[in-house]
């Protein structure tokens, strides 16, 4: 009985995070909401902080953004680790971005990881921590045959992984966060050893 709750709860966590892409790309925000703890913390190139605030500030830049920019979320597999009432997952995602980089149209696109340290509340499983892991990116020109000149000495500041969208974002006036993991990084295998910890926790809060 126990390996048949084990791949339900598993099929339960895949789903969420299915929805969350879905919802958060088709603007479906109550529903979103609905993907977190009521204290839930998130992470995103552009963000670091409450959940809920982060969803009212994905809404204001909704009202905001032409209709041929902003992001689509492509969730790839997600593998899940269960104890008990909480869980923690990982999950493949390539996030496409598009926006205005020295008045050029381009698209940024991201090849990373959702880590997601994950409780069942009211027999539904909800996010109550996320941190992104960005492996690589590129960027391109949307127009064929236009020519486009990032400025070297700015992009080498920005994280490696995630360094041409962050280049983009920033062009919009966005904060760029300075907490997300590096993929093969000492915070990254942190990352890891905290969610194993956490797991065996009874009492613990993902922090």
């Amino acid at each position: 009985m126990k390996k048949t709750n084990d791949l339900l709860d598993k099929l339960e966590i895949a789903q969420l995070l299915l929805n969350w892409g879905t919802w958060r790309d088709a603007g479906e925000f109550d529903k979103l909401r609905s993907c977190y703890t009521e204290d839930a913390t998130m992470i995103t190139s552009w963000f670091d902080g409450p959940a809920g605030i982060f969803v009212d500030r994905s809404v204001e830049m909704r009202k905001h953004q032409p209709r041929d920019r902003g992001a689509m979320h492509l969730i790839g597999g997600t593998t899940s680790e269960i104890n008990g009432d909480k869980a923690f997952a990982e999950t493949r995602i390539t996030l496409l971005a598009r926006g205005m980089v020295h008045d050029k149209l381009v698209d940024a696109t991201v090849y990373g990881r959702f880590l997601d340290f994950l409780r069942k509340v009211n027999g539904d499983w909800r996010i109550q921590r996320r941190v992104p892991v960005y492996d690589k990116d590129a960027l391109q020109l949307v127009v064929p045959g236009e020519a486009l000149l990032l400025d070297a000495e700015r992009l080498a500041t920005l994280q490696v992984g995630f360094r041409h969208m962050a280049y983009m974002q920033s062009a919009a006036g966005l904060t760029i966060s300075t907490t997300i993991p590096d993929p093969n990084s000492e915070e990254e295998k942190a990352l890891y050893q905290s969610a194993q910890a956490w797991l065996k926790d009874k009492e613990g809060k993902a922090s």
